[in-house]
């Protein structure tokens, strides 16, 4: 587990965790389309590493929710993210670290930081959890 960050970091420090700020791109929020918390997870575990990503304030989290997102991942896909009830949740994602180069070149010359855009560019797959519709 690692806290990416766009500041506050001395708050964030007693948790014990690595923590990885947000860098040249710190207008990305909280958005994971920062691409270093890939950039991390690929110098420390190789570049066939899976991260997933999730708000901290993320409320019912499903214990399978990583699982689940990393099986939507395909040979053609380049993200899954999360739907619930026919909503979106793009920050809730699985993120090859393979496609940190598209996500830096997307930073640098897209027009929003907006993960559902740069969802959006990209195959991504949904995972829906529960809906409405059957």
């Amino acid at each position: 587990m690692v806290l990416s960050i766009n500041g506050n970091r001395r708050s964030l420090e007693g948790y014990g965790l690595p923590i990885v700020e947000d860098g040249a791109y710190p207008a990305a929020g909280r958005s994971p389309a920062s691409s270093l918390p890939l950039k991390w997870a690929e110098a420390i575990f190789g570049r066939d590493t899976i991260v997933v990503s999730m708000p901290a304030d993320t409320p019912f989290i499903p214990l399978d929710l990583a699982r689940r997102l990393v099986e939507g991942l395909r040979d053609n896909t380049d993200a899954a993210f999360a739907i619930s009830l026919d909503r979106s949740h793009h920050a809730i994602a699985a993120w090859p670290v393979r496609i940190r180069t598209l996500m830096e070149e997307w930073l640098r010359h897209g027009e929003t930081f907006a993960v559902k855009d740069f969802l959006r560019s990209r195959r991504a797959q949904p995972r829906g959890f529960r809906s409405r519709t059957p």
